[in-house]
């Protein structure tokens, strides 16, 4: 379940971005009707659902929370923890920096100073553009997504925080305080402090939450989700729709990730995903496997894509069915970074991990 989650949620963030890098978009075919087909027209609701699929990026840290907690039963390693998390990360996110670059020269984007991709490379980019600006202005031109891996990291080194307070003062002081920090990062943001936008307290409590369905999931006493829970998970999601519309930054990421904590929840009572066809759950597993990588690389290769059709048609495609072929179209490249980069980064931290252990334990 848990790969068939990351795979859907790395499908919806290509096809969010895809919208923007290798389709006309809804405005102009809305506004411009007479210059598109009926079929082009219809088509184009099929992206109706595709401006809300950024918050996805919600969903992988509700499950980075669930798969990289250990439950407080069992004491973690904090040296293997923090090298074997480390690089599993940083070399294919350097690698996904690389060929950023190469694809913002080749095309010719912005964005591209040396110290921009000096800072892209250390993870420092997210505070490079001061504390009014919001994140996308640190962002290297060919690959704005990168901003959620520093986020990543940062949530790693404070996790021991969130472990030793759920160890000694239970569950509810842990979250009580991390909801605190997210809280008043929250409020920090809507005073002003745009660059909270790449920082991990905003996004604290959503990590947090899937570490608290890792606990009692792993204890076994994850039961059904309460009605209430579930009503307000649904209010949530119509908060969520609507601050979307609106464009009101910083909330909108702590309720989709409200909505995303009780889905994760819901699916491990429920068992839902059993009954999807065998075929698709392959397929989305097997893209789970290699979300990371998709993740990392699909931004410059739509922005490729885009600029190649664009050169060879005169303009981009009018037909979302074509905007959604191309994210097809990307699959065979961030599946070759997997095997190629990803996957022996993934065997050289858990190696190197495991010689670093003292307790004889390996982490997940």
């Amino acid at each position: 379940m848990i790969d068939c989650l990351r795979g859907l949620a790395a499908l919806g963030v290509v096809i969010f971005h895809a919208r923007v890098t290798f389709w006309v978009g809804w405005r102009e075919i809305s506004g411009h009707p007479a210059d598109y087909s009926e079929f082009e027209r219809a088509a184009a609701w099929l992206a109706a659902p595709a401006p809300f699929l950024g918050s996805l990026v919600m969903l992988f840290f509700v499950v980075s929370g669930f798969c990289v907690h250990q439950p407080v039963a069992r004491l973690p390693a904090w040296g293997p923890f923090f090298a074997r998390r480390f690089l599993r990360i940083y070399p294919p996110y350097l690698g996904a920096v690389f060929a950023s670059f190469f694809a913002g020269q080749l095309l010719a984007l912005p964005g591209l100073s040396p110290g921009r991709v000096l800072a892209t490379a250390v993870m420092a980019q997210n505070y490079t553009a001061g504390m009014a600006s919001p994140v996308s202005a640190c962002q290297l031109a060919a690959n704005p997504a990168l901003w959620s891996l520093p986020v990543e990291l940062e949530l790693y080194l404070v996790y021991p925080a969130v472990w030793f307070l759920a160890r000694t003062r239970g569950w509810g002081v842990a979250l009580t305080a991390v909801a605190f920090v997210t809280a008043a990062a929250l409020v920090a943001f809507h005073a002003g402090a745009r660059f909270l936008e790449g920082n991990f307290a905003l996004y604290w409590i959503i990590w947090s939450g899937g570490a608290w369905l890792r606990e009692h999931f792993a204890a076994g006493t994850l039961r059904t989700v309460p009605r209430a829970v579930t009503a307000l998970a649904c209010l949530a999601l119509l908060l969520a729709i609507w601050l979307t519309l609106r464009g009101d930054g910083g909330a909108i990421n702590v309720v989709w990730g409200g909505f995303y904590c009780w889905l994760l929840w819901w699916l491990l009572v429920t068992g839902v995903g059993r009954g999807w066809p065998p075929a698709l759950v392959t397929a989305l597993q097997a893209m789970g496997r290699w979300s990371y990588s998709l993740y990392l690389l699909h931004f410059p290769l739509l922005t490729a894509l885009g600029v190649w059709w664009v050169a060879q048609r005169g303009g981009k495609p009018a037909s979302f069915l074509l905007c959604l072929g191309g994210c097809a179209a990307i699959l065979p490249a961030a599946w070759l970074f997997h095997r190629i980069i990803e996957r022996p980064s993934h065997q050289w931290a858990r190696r190197v991990a495991t010689r670093l252990s003292v307790a004889g334990v390996v982490v997940s």
